[in-house]
């Protein structure tokens, strides 16, 4: 049993086994995940929320209003012609309906706003 006799020269000349590669950082134990940040960066505005609050006489009735004008808005998309002076144009009742309602607006404003009293200039009495 010649062979069997074990060398160190022949044990050095094994090439050494590739180093596995390093193992992926661990999150902490506490630390959400990509997910988990995402969920909470949408959640947190609504976290002071009270479902008492949604409930209330107040927001009901702001939601009974803002359905019914979507539905009345909906419900007037048939197109309208507007025509001043030299310049037509055809567009959807709604939209007209908007547009009126937002020149009475400004045209109120202009003219209901209050006058800001004039200051004296600096150094006149």
């Amino acid at each position: 049993m010649a062979g069997d006799d074990l060398n160190l020269d022949e044990l050095t000349e094994e090439t050494p086994e590739p180093a596995a590669p390093p193992a992926k950082a661990e999150k902490p134990a506490g630390e959400p995940g990509f997910f988990g940040r995402l969920l909470g960066k949408i959640t947190r505005p609504f976290a002071n929320l009270r479902p008492a609050e949604l409930l209330s006489p107040r927001a009901i009735g702001i939601l009974i209003a803002a359905a019914l004008v979507v539905w009345l808005l909906a419900a007037n998309l048939a197109p309208v012609r507007i025509v001043l002076l030299f310049w037509t144009v055809d567009i959807p009742k709604a939209l007209a309906f908007l547009l009126d309602v937002a020149l009475g607006a400004v045209l109120m404003w202009l003219w209901l706003r209050p006058k800001a009293a004039k200051k004296p200039a600096e150094g006149t009495k």
